[in-house]
């Protein structure tokens, strides 16, 4: 797993349990085992961290959705929108 990658997953983790308040690059960077100046050789800065962790999100949800059996008409608006429901209630925070 590249470091990137590493700081992804620490930065998900983090997130996933504290919120954007708990997301600290020092935490970050001690869980990864990495300098907190590190970090800012793959993010510019927390800002781009967090987007980097909406873009894993949506890729999740597009996963979701692309995963669905395949119908048409409002029976897939509703299988869009059960799907929708499951994601938010199972990882609110990237929801």
């Amino acid at each position: 797993m590249s470091t990137r990658d590493r700081i992804l997953a620490a930065a998900r983790k983090a997130f996933d349990r504290h919120g954007i308040e708990g997301l600290s690059l020092r935490d970050v960077a001690a869980k990864v085992g990495i300098t907190p100046m590190a970090i800012y050789r793959h993010f510019a800065n927390k800002e781009a961290l967090v987007d980097a962790l909406v873009l894993d999100a949506l890729d999740e949800w597009s996963a979701r959705v692309a995963a669905l059996p395949p119908t048409e008409g409002l029976a897939k608006v509703e299988q869009i929108g059960e799907a929708f429901l499951d994601f938010a209630l199972r990882e609110p925070r990237r929801f």
